[in-house]
């Protein structure tokens, strides 16, 4: 019985590592579908462009921040697309491990099960992001 036990624990922890997902992958394949809605829709895409170069930036709060306020609602959204997207900027922005966990909880906090499922999404993004 040990031995089936323990056979069984190799079995789902190699099944793990090939169902874990490749983010940095996963986010090189939403570039077309992306270019592909850009170009049938230029006007709103552009707008949308526009909208983000005009609120992402530093003002009364930081880009950082700015970064770290989209990847929680991003969370709160479900959206893997959303998060892929500004953990990158959130990294570029310059938020560390330990700043991205700390704001991890509060969506924990506030969101329950559903966030704490997508908040470890969120930290393995920025674990593969940030992988040397």
């Amino acid at each position: 019985m040990k031995k089936l036990l323990c056979a069984l624990l190799v079995v789902l922890a190699v099944a793990g590592v090939v169902l874990a997902k490749d983010y940095k992958a996963q986010d090189a394949d939403v570039a077309g579908p992306r270019a592909k809605l850009k170009e049938a829709a230029p006007e709103m895409m552009g707008a949308f462009g526009n909208l983000g170069a005009v609120v992402l930036k530093d003002g009364a709060i930081s880009l950082k921040e700015k970064e770290l306020i989209a990847v929680a609602l991003s969370i709160q959204n479900r959206c893997e697309t959303c998060i892929m997207s500004h953990v990158k900027n959130a990294i570029k922005a310059g938020v560390t491990r330990e700043e991205l966990v700390d704001m991890l909880g509060v969506c924990v906090l506030m969101g329950g099960g559903p966030n704490s499922a997508y908040a470890a999404t969120v930290l393995e993004v920025y674990d593969q992001f940030t992988a040397k």
